[in-house]
């Protein structure tokens, strides 16, 4: 789209700014709220942990990861998609990969001292979390990220 030309001046092009499926997101009448006060429990979560928490930093970090990978998935389709019913499908998947984030922060809190006792060696559980996280982080930089990381977008 570029912009109308009255003058003398040079034609400037202007982005499209149309309504992205995230705002859709966003906007939505159940959806929307749900993020809003998810983001607004993150924040005061995060403010606590800087202020007045004693918890171990592994805690911290983990619900940080868990929190933040929710929200992500929340809030950036995964794909875009034309139906409704695709819509819909797309929304499923993105809420079962923020829910396994969140999964993964939980598994390392509630194992937390067996990890300790072990001395960090890591059992069959704690590999599997392990890369599950790490696929996760990638999937995450490829959703929110595409174009800037050429490994993350050919991982995607």
């Amino acid at each position: 789209m570029v912009a109308d030309n009255t003058d003398s001046e040079p034609a400037i092009a202007v982005r499209d700014e149309s309504v992205s499926e995230a705002s859709e997101r966003l906007s939505h009448r159940l959806l929307g709220p749900v993020i809003f006060w998810l983001a607004i429990g993150t924040a005061l979560v995060h403010l606590y942990f800087n202020t007045v928490s004693t918890l171990s930093e592994l805690w911290s970090s983990a619900l940080h990861f868990g929190l933040f990978g929710l929200l992500c998935t929340l809030t950036t389709p995964m794909f875009k998609a034309r139906s409704i019913g695709g819509q819909r499908m797309v929304l499923g998947v993105d809420v079962m990969l923020g829910l396994t984030a969140l999964g993964c922060a939980f598994y390392l809190i509630i194992f937390e001292d067996d990890l300790y006792q072990r001395g960090f060696n890591f059992d069959t559980g704690d590999w599997v979390v392990s890369i599950v996280s790490v696929v996760l982080v990638l999937e995450l930089l490829a959703e929110q990220l595409v174009g800037l990381f050429p490994f993350c977008v050919s991982l995607h």
